[in-house]
């Protein structure tokens, strides 16, 4: 019984720490199909603006798309009630002027990304392309656990943070793995 809580602890632990890695990547989903064409996010676009664009430029330029900023947690943020120096109305931690934004149905991505790229306070603008988990791990199969603590749908709804500490405790961690050396 305590070899098997202490694999369960370790399992979990492992888990976390991936995700940590991998932040940012979705699972792996859908038919072979979609993994070779993965598509975009049809609703969104990624903009980062220049240094010189202060955060009143960015809201009215966010607004003059009627378009709500995705914080990092999947918020949705209406530009008159973002808050620049809040961490949770960020779309990315490590880019403080890199924004997911959310389209309104009566602009299309195309347009949006156009608008934004004739912008001289835009650096630039780009779908939100999907991005697919392939390869990661042969013996995914194999690996029961992930199924049965539910992770994909947890990454469905929370893929991490940088401001996320997973202490380890265990021996049995290989701490040159590519996987885990640059997150430990």
């Amino acid at each position: 019984m305590k070899k098997e809580t202490s694999f369960v602890v370790s399992a979990l632990i492992l888990i976390f720490v991936l995700l940590y890695a991998f932040h940012g990547l979705r699972p792996l989903r859908g038919s072979q199909s979609q993994i070779s064409n993965p598509g975009y996010a049809p609703d969104e676009v990624l903009v980062r603006f220049k240094e010189t664009a202060n955060s009143s430029i960015i809201a009215t330029e966010i607004d003059a798309l009627n378009a709500k900023i995705i914080s990092d947690n999947d918020l949705e943020i209406a530009p008159r009630n973002w808050n620049p120096d809040l961490s949770a109305h960020k779309s990315f931690v490590g880019d403080a002027a890199l924004f997911r934004l959310k389209l309104p149905y009566s602009i299309g991505v195309d347009e949006a990304i156009k608008m934004l790229r004739a912008n001289p306070n835009v650096e630039y603008a780009s779908r939100n392309i999907y991005l697919y988990a392939l390869g990661i791990d042969e013996r995914y199969a194999e690996q029961w656990a992930l199924d049965y603590i539910q992770a994909f749908e947890a990454w469905g709804l929370f893929t991490g943070s940088l401001d996320i500490v997973v202490a380890i405790i265990d021996n049995g961690i290989e701490f040159s793995h590519p996987d885990l050396q640059t997150n430990i």
